[in-house]
């Protein structure tokens, strides 16, 4: 048995397909850019290939993601916090607490001991977009993105940057630019910003009990999960598919829906 998450989120689209013991056997990415239809049927078919099998073999798929609406054919649609949810307590059973940093989206969410979401809160409009503001700022610096976190854990002089709005917090970065401020200082002041405002998120789910999981691309950025541990007081658990997790939860509720249709005799 093989089922597909598809998770279309609004800078990549990312697909897994998992067999009947709920492993990863392929994956697929593509950017989402302007065609997320196309992103999604690219991806699908890559992780296809990846485990040398044909459309047909799939038994279920599930999609998610900002552009879940936007992939055709037989597949049933699941929020992003939903599918995320479900891709971290499979990763790590005892997570009472979930931050899914996304590039327009953020979310805090507190699971019960079901793994099932309890409540949630987004970010509000001018915390959005955390994870594109560090494109952003990649950019601007002239670094490679995969090279940001690692560069902050040499800072010595943080320098601060306003963590309530994505533009003061711009024109602040700008500002240290001209002042010959170094990159590493920078980027060390941008991640302590956005980890006060992800942990403010956080707080308002807050519970005292099980672990903290952070899901999404931010997550292999080593400085904002340095600095969101410094911040919350606590380890982050990190998984190596973290960016691929909506798309893992997406299949594994594929999985249960499947279950669900034996256990009651309906066709799959």
């Amino acid at each position: 048995m093989y089922t597909c998450g598809i998770d279309v989120g609004s800078r990549s689209t990312k697909v897994v397909i998992l067999d009947e013991d709920s492993t990863v056997r392929g994956r697929g990415w593509r950017l989402t850019g302007g065609k997320p239809a196309d992103a999604a049927h690219e991806a699908y078919n890559e992780a296809l290939a990846a485990v040398r099998l044909s459309q047909g073999s799939i038994d279920a798929t599930v999609a998610t993601g900002y552009g879940r609406r936007l992939v055709g054919g037989d597949v049933e649609q699941y929020t992003a916090v939903t599918c995320h949810s479900a891709g971290i307590y499979h990763a790590f059973p005892n997570t009472r607490k979930l931050i899914d940093i996304g590039a327009v989206r953020s979310a805090a969410v507190k699971l019960n001991d079901h793994g099932q979401v309890h409540r949630f809160r987004f970010n509000d409009r001018c915390g959005a977009g955390l994870g594109r503001f560090l494109e952003r700022l990649a950019e601007t610096l002239e670094i490679p993105l995969e090279e940001l976190g690692q560069l902050a854990l040499f800072s010595r002089d943080p320098q601060e940057v306003p963590g309530i709005c994505s533009v003061l917090a711009e024109t602040e970065v700008l500002n240290h630019i001209t002042r010959g401020k170094k990159p590493a200082d920078i980027i060390r002041g941008v991640s302590e910003a956005l980890a006060e405002r992800v942990a403010s998120m956080l707080r308002q789910v807050w519970t005292d009990d099980g672990e903290i999981s952070l899901s999404g691309g931010t997550a292999k950025n080593a400085g904002m999960v340095h600095a969101l541990e410094e911040v919350l007081g606590k380890p982050i658990n990190i998984h190596h598919d973290s960016e691929f997790m909506g798309a893992i939860g997406a299949a594994l509720i594929a999985r249960e829906t499947i279950d669900k249709k034996l256990k009651t005799g309906t066709s799959a």
